[in-house]
């Protein structure tokens, strides 16, 4: 029988070779669909401000067609290098232990030097069934201490749903690390539907509100992660280690520059953050079959592309 093919959900086309697992083959994300991230995730275009403690700053962005906002959040990591904060992102060891939701996680299989499929599965709210992903990753080193992660759901058939678990579906996650001042700068972007019945409505504004907490965690993380080094000593691996490798064009820093308009401007009236409208829907659900699950299409925006989906690909 012919090997099946991966087919994605994911904003971006991937346009890297191609890798054959488990009677699947894969496309795997290249050095330009890792700067396409990049530039996607330091856009301001169609995102819209809703929080911002001048610690941690969330905006998110409709897209046409779907109920899944994209959540993209910005926090400083001033005592954290860049490298090291790669790392810790990275790595799934020291992950254990300071990510609070986190039941497991591990890579499924390595692809090449820049791409892996990995699984992760976290604890839920009371009421919530918990959630599992199946995730295609790949990074670039740009050098300069900027460094790139970005995910995106696949199937693998090593790793079929559970019964315990409602099965996520991530069309694009990701980091964009950037060094600032003697310390890091970090943007996380989402888009990911948990399926289940938690309404849409409702998880866009949990997602804008528990982000904060989320970033906060993570800097936390940073601190104690030189520590955690210290421990492991030679049986620390950074097996997803790159050389650095620059962009072959100029890259903007828009968001930066609008931080520094809001954080370091000296003015005391920044701009105002639009508020989210709280839905009256319940943090309770009932578990779908797959095949009852709704899908919402991707769209195009940019170098983001439409793609097709099909019911053996939810």
């Amino acid at each position: 029988m012919a090997p099946k093919i991966a087919k994605y959900k994911c904003l971006f086309t991937f346009s890297g070779k191609t890798f054959e697992h488990e009677d699947t083959i894969y496309t795997l994300a290249s050095k330009q669909d890792c700067l396409n991230f990049r530039n996607f995730a330091d856009s301001d275009d169609g995102f819209v401000l809703r929080y911002d403690d001048k610690n941690v700053v969330v905006w998110d962005k409709k897209v046409e067609g779907e109920s899944m906002r994209i959540v993209k959040v910005f926090s400083l990591f001033p005592d954290t290098a860049p490298e090291q904060l790669w790392d810790l992102l990275q790595e799934s060891v020291y992950r254990l232990k300071w990510d609070l939701v986190c039941k497991k996680c591990k890579t499924i299989v390595r692809m090449d030097s820049r791409n892996d499929i990995c699984y992760y599965a976290s604890k839920c709210p009371p009421g919530v069934s918990d959630r599992d992903v199946v995730c295609q990753r790949g990074w670039h080193n740009a050098g300069n201490g900027e460094y790139v992660i970005l995910n995106t759901s696949v199937k693998h058939n090593s790793c079929p749903e559970k019964l315990t678990y409602t099965r996520a579906w991530s069309k694009l996650s990701g980091y964009l690390i950037r060094p600032h001042e003697k310390g890091s700068s970090l943007i996380f972007i989402s888009q990911t539907d948990p399926k289940g019945l938690i309404p849409h409505a409702l998880m866009n504004q949990l997602m804008t509100k528990f982000v904060p907490d989320t970033m906060c965690t993570l800097q936390r993380a940073a601190k104690g992660f030189p520590e955690f080094l210290k421990s492991e000593g030679d049986k620390f691996k950074r097996d997803w280690d790159l050389p650095a490798d620059p962009w072959d064009v100029p890259v903007p820093d828009i968001t930066l520059d609008i931080i520094k308009s809001r954080w370091f401007s000296g003015s005391s009236a920044p701009p105002p953050v639009e508020e989210v409208v709280s839905p009256d829907s319940p943090m309770e659900e009932q578990k779908l079959p797959a095949d009852e699950e709704d899908v919402a299409s991707p769209v195009t925006d940019g170098a983001v592309r439409k793609s097709v989906i099909d019911d053996d690909d939810i």
